[in-house]
């Protein structure tokens, strides 16, 4: 063998490894997403579905993503670590998302096209 095949040999097996060594490692899923990731997911879930959602949050951080119009069991569900969250916000095909007649008062203002309480 000479050397020009020995590094084209070495330089092929680096490329392998790193091209299949992401796929090879298992990335940890977080303990609890944040507000702005359990946010993003319920406001594209509307998006994509093209219809109106609700997000509950009770005060203990536990979620659900319902359709608006239906009494149904919730889209997908999980558990917040501390939140921000009004206790209920619908979410729009729009990508708007709006604190439920029902929300404390007392809460932060909410930006309903970012999505995100407002910065004061």
């Amino acid at each position: 063998m000479t050397l020009l095949e020995l590094l084209v040999v070495l330089v092929l097996l680096g490329l392998l490894t790193a091209l299949t060594t992401p796929a090879l490692i298992r990335s940890r899923p977080d303990d609890a997403p944040s507000d702005a990731r359990v946010l993003a997911f319920a406001r594209s879930a509307a998006v994509r579905r093209g219809e109106t959602l609700v997000l509950d949050v009770d005060p203990d951080g536990r979620w659900r993503l319902l359709v608006a119009r239906a009494d149904s069991a919730p889209l997908s569900d999980g558990t917040l670590a501390s939140t921000t969250i009004p206790r209920r916000i619908v979410l729009t095909p729009a990508g708007l998302c709006l604190p439920d007649d029902d929300t404390d008062a007392s809460a932060a203002p909410w930006d309903a096209a970012a999505c995100r309480p407002a910065a004061r």
